[in-house]
């Protein structure tokens, strides 16, 4: 299972891959959310905790396209953040 940083953007992936969310950025737990009314890319309900140093097992939904999240607080690093997937 492959890993995803939490504050990573413009990142790919496949339909249905399940993967980890990945903390090593922040020196505090990371909240990844719904970026307003767009379409949630992933089979966790947001919002999505991932603590300090830790992994949080994650899929992606079945619908090929781009989608945005928001990644908190990784604000510095730019929000929202992207996942295509095909």
């Amino acid at each position: 299972m492959a890993d995803v940083l939490v504050c990573k953007s413009n990142w790919n992936g496949v339909k249905h891959d399940s993967f980890n969310w990945h903390n090593t950025d922040q020196n505090s737990t990371v909240e990844i959310a719904q970026d307003g009314n767009t379409t949630w890319p992933f089979g966790s309900p947001s919002p999505i905790s991932v603590g300090p140093s830790s992994k949080v097992a994650c899929t992606l939904i079945a619908t090929p396209g781009t989608y945005t999240y928001n990644s908190n607080p990784c604000s510095t690093l730019g929000n929202p953040k992207t996942v295509i997937i095909t």
